[in-house]
Formats: structure tokens, sequence, C-alpha cells
């Protein structure tokens, strides 16, 4: 059962933010006056989705680095095949992020080992449909992955629609649905809103020069 709200029309904003992984949170975390539920599969290691445990960007531990070179503070580098904006989340041994070869239009989510830097596995869950147009500051895969310790949630932007696919850490695909359309005309920038997950939903939405949306699965 889907819960969707069509919001007004207004003009897209595109925000984009890299979170450092590391610290430690508690078993409930607050975003202004309501309270989320944090899934009992996370540890105080994990940086699950867009900007961390606590949604702010901050990171408890300290002190933390504040120089960097191509050595200084660098555990490991890996080459991540394709392109994205999407920041890397942290779920227990692994790294998650998306990526999308424009030339094949093929959307991926790729894993891998943290202590390394090994590359696990690349899975591709859509291919085509990417638009014809989009800001020469973004991607076709800018949407953070949200993970509750289980299972990976990812957003992409295709065939005029943002679809929702679950994953399992293993890179299994375990469902999709059609969040809702999406096909902008006056504001051709792309998709970069990641998805949310707040008690047992994830919350998806859309703003552009259409019906924009929010919509919880």
């Amino acid at each position: 059962m889907a819960f969707r709200r069509i919001l007004s029309n207004s003009p897209i904003l595109l925000i984009l933010s890299l979170g450092i992984v590391g610290g430690c949170y508690s078993a409930r975390v607050f975003a202004g006056d309501s309270e989320l539920q944090v899934s009992a599969k996370l540890t105080s290691m994990d940086w699950p989705w867009w900007r961390g445990p606590t949604r702010n960007g901050q990171a408890g531990a300290t002190p933390l680095p504040t120089e960097f070179s191509d050595s200084q503070n660098v555990e490991w580098k890996s080459a991540v095949p394709g392109r994205g904006h999407s920041s890397p989340i942290v779920v227990g041994e692994q790294v998650f992020l998306t990526t999308a070869d424009e030339q094949s239009m093929v959307h991926s989510v790729v894993a891998f080992e943290l202590d390394s830097g090994r590359q696990l596995w690349q899975q591709a869950v859509s291919q085509g449909g990417f638009p014809e147009k989009n800001h020469p500051k973004n991607t076709e895969a800018s949407s953070t992955l949200a993970s509750d310790g289980e299972r990976l949630y990812a957003t992409f932007f295709h065939h005029q629609k943002i679809e929702l696919v679950a994953l399992d850490l293993a890179g299994q695909e375990l469902w999709r649905v059609t969040a809702g359309a999406f096909n902008p005309k006056m504001f051709e920038y792309g998709y970069a809103p990641s998805p949310l997950l707040y008690g047992a939903s994830v919350i998806v939405v859309a703003e552009y020069d259409g019906q924009s949306f929010m919509a919880a699965f």
C-alpha cells in the first residue's frame, strides 16, 4: 500500500552533500520535533543514508582528519565505474553507492569492501529511458542510497518516472515500484532527492513543473 500526496508546482532545487563516515549514535535520533526509530540492524559505525545517521552531516568521532593529499589520510582508492554524484553509505563491512553509465543508459548499485576498497559487486537495476537533457552539474545517479541494515533502497529517474528499487546487501533485487511520473519541461535539471526511511516506510519525493509528489511505501 502506498501513500501519495501531490504537491504544488515549484522550481527544483538540487542539493548534494558528502558525509564523513564515523562516530556513533544512539538507538533513536531526533529531527526537529519528530523522533525517528533507527533499525536494530544498524550499528554505531554505520553511515546508512544521505548526511549520516542523524541526517545532519555530522560524525561523532573526534578527532577527525582535516588535511588530505594523494596519500595523506587516505586508506585506499578504488575506481568507480560510470558516473554519479551520490554519496557513499556504509553498512557493516561494505560501502555502497549508485552510478550510471550514460552511454549504455544503465543505472547500477556498486558495493566495495570497507577495509580494502575492493569492488565486491555491481548490480544493474535499469536500462534505457534516460532524459535527453540534464543540468551539466548533475548526473543520472545523484540520489544517495538508504539502508535499514538489511536492505538497500535506491531511486532512479528513467522512462519519465521515478522508480524505487530495494536490494539486499548482496545486490539481489527484492522488489521495485514506480514512485510517480517525472517529466520536467521547464527545468530539465534531472533528479537528485534521496529516499528517506521513517519507521517502516520509505519516502520518495519529486519536485518539478508538473505534478510534484511525496509518496511513502
